[in-house]
């Protein structure tokens, strides 16, 4: 059976309005947004991002392209999630390393565990020389056996001595 025309031209408050909560859960609804394609919606979760149908039937994962202007816009749209995922990050919550004035900030997840990680802060003062803040955010790895050490990294005594 087609559905009459008018159906497509449906706003996110109708999806709201119809769709059950074990479909959209209230917080998700918040991050529902029109896509540049009509009838189907952005749906943003974090930085995680997919497309639903206006009868919230479908689900569309992967990106979506505008082809005239060779633009990723679900990049685009995760860059922006993660830019706001990172600034709700109060920098209390971070080990922070910079010269006075900074040039430049850089935030990084880090693991003490990490072998490339250790390089970056063995290389901490020349970059800081450079006018470079960086501010560590602590990765804990998801491996069960990960030894403990963000942790204790974190709450170790030198952790406020070494913030600058």
């Amino acid at each position: 059976m087609r559905r009459p025309r008018s159906s497509l031209n449906r706003s996110p408050k109708w999806i709201r309005a119809r769709k059950s909560p074990a479909a959209f859960p209230a917080r998700a609804l918040r991050q529902l947004r029109a896509s540049p394609i009509q009838g189907i919606y952005e749906l943003t979760r974090g930085a995680e991002i997919a497309y639903v149908t206006a009868d919230g039937k479908y689900a569309i994962t992967g990106d979506l392209y505008d082809l005239s202007a060779n633009d990723d816009l679900t990049e685009t749209r995760r860059r922006e999630a993660r830019v706001h995922l990172m600034a709700a990050v109060p920098e209390s919550d971070m080990v922070i390393f910079g010269p006075r004035d900074p040039k430049y900030t850089v935030t990084v997840f880090t693991d003490v565990d990490c072998a490339y990680c250790r390089k970056l802060h063995s290389e901490m003062a020349e970059y800081n020389r450079l006018g470079v803040r960086v501010r560590y955010l602590l990765y804990r790895a998801p491996d069960p056996t990960a030894r403990p050490g963000p942790r204790r990294s974190r709450c170790g005594a030198r952790r406020t001595a070494t913030r600058r």
